[in-house]
């Protein structure tokens, strides 16, 4: 069925947390990065787009978990 096959999906996903501690994702959903020097653009699968100023501290595929260290948030259009 459709959502079971959305449901499968989602686990595949990644989950974005600020900070190696931190055990509360900041975004969720997340299926494409592109990291361009100390800017980094992530989209959930639905689409949604956040750009920060930062660096990716840790990638856990097994975990599906992208750790990043969060210096600004960009506005859409700077």
């Amino acid at each position: 069925s459709i959502l079971l096959n959305l449901e499968v999906l989602k686990m595949c996903l990644a989950k974005v947390y600020q900070g190696i501690e931190s055990d509360e994702p900041i975004l969720e959903e997340i299926a494409h990065v592109v990291i361009d020097g100390n800017r980094l653009e992530l989209e959930s699968l639905f689409g949604e787009r956040k750009v920060f100023l930062g660096t990716v501290l840790e990638i856990d595929f097994m975990k599906s978990r992208v750790v990043i260290e969060k210096r600004s948030q960009v506005i859409e259009g700077e």
